[in-house]
């Protein structure tokens, strides 16, 4: 059976830590090693991996100063040895059974599962769980039908965490993850996904994608310099990808959609978080490079109004395509609206 790589990269999580290491130690399957980078951390979390790592001979830790997740998981595809490389991130943990149950497959470039999204209160133990599988099963061949990876729903195409990938692929093709601060594990997956010859899906669950309640709306909140940036970026990586394969025209057509979705939620939301200290000129001159762009310029001339089913980015993109006043106003009143409505609704 083949040695199994698993990448945990490391940042303020001293909490976290030991349910993720102890679930990953209780793998039913033994040949692997667990490659922990330590991103910088400013609390006890390189206290707790070493400590883990002396526990045992499997875990293998290495310090960086904070070069951010991309450099983290790169820096970890360096010091792997493994045939097959997986990631875990340090906040949530994985069944006993995952890499026992994905080796009894029939053999792949690219393992593909659901997961569990467990949703914990602030104070509570025991989380709400929502079970995620893939819309497809089986072995499936890129040349014959990629048709059938790539219109798989986002919550399981992009992810790194659902996945186990080929060491050799990624050698092979001098993969590497885009130093961007989100989005970087998407690109990895489109480029991946060029280079490989077969696929299998698996519609069990493996993984426990763990979240706070409340906490994800609150990151949401703050500010993200720069982030339409990343969002083009990952546009032109599933651009890429299916360009690669001739079939795949209605995928770049919902890829359009999700740029337009996502400048739109760029121009609402991000700009106009309390914490953006943008002044009105920059956030002007922001959405004037956004709309500038000739990727957002052809999306937003191939888009139907009818396609864009929520009615904010629906009105934000009506915006968008009259003039970047226009773009920038209705980011204000929409965001507004937003506000009012979860004081209400709490």
């Amino acid at each position: 059976m083949p040695k199994v790589s698993i990448i945990i990269p490391v940042y303020n999580k001293e909490n976290e830590l030991d349910r993720c290491f102890s679930s990953v130690l209780a793998q039913s399957y033994r040949d692997l090693e667990i490659i922990v980078i330590n991103d910088g951390s400013t609390d006890n979390s390189l206290s707790v991996c070493r400590n883990w790592a002396d526990k045992d001979e499997r875990i293998r830790v290495f310090d960086q100063k904070n070069q951010g997740v991309a450099a983290t998981r790169s820096l970890g595809l360096e010091k792997s040895e493994g045939e097959y490389i997986g990631f875990v991130d340090p906040d949530d943990c994985v069944e006993p059974d995952w890499l026992e149950e994905v080796f009894s497959q029939q053999k792949a470039d690219l393992y593909i599962w659901g997961y569990y999204r467990d949703t914990y209160g602030e104070k509570s133990v025991n989380p709400e769980t929502q079970r995620i599988t893939p819309q497809k099963q089986g072995v499936i061949l890129m040349r014959n039908q990629p048709k059938d990876i790539i219109e798989l729903q986002t919550c399981i195409l992009y992810p790194l965490w659902n996945k186990l990938f080929r060491r050799e692929v990624i050698l092979t093709n001098q993969l590497f993850f885009e130093p961007i601060s989100c989005w970087e594990d998407a690109c990895f997956v489109c480029d991946y996904l060029r280079a490989v010859q077969s696929v299998c899906i698996i519609d069990d669950c493996y993984y426990h994608y763990c979240v706070i309640k409340g906490k994800e709306s609150l990151s949401n909140l703050r500010y993200s310099p720069n982030k339409c940036n990343q969002y083009f970026t990952l546009h032109n990586h599933f651009k890429q990808l299916c360009s690669f394969y001739d079939e795949c025209g209605s995928s770049a057509r919902a890829n359009d959609l999700r740029l337009i979705h996502n400048a739109a939620g760029d121009i609402i939301y991000n700009l106009n978080s309390a914490y953006c200290k943008l002044s009105k000129a920059d956030k002007l001159n922001y959405i004037q490079k956004v709309l500038s762009d000739d990727e957002m310029k052809n999306a937003l001339k191939a888009t139907r109004a009818s396609e864009i089913k929520l009615i904010d980015m629906r009105i934000c993109y009506f915006a968008m395509k009259k003039s970047v006043k226009s773009a920038y106003n209705a980011g204000i009143i929409l965001n507004r609206i937003r506000r009012i409505k979860k004081r209400i609704l709490g």
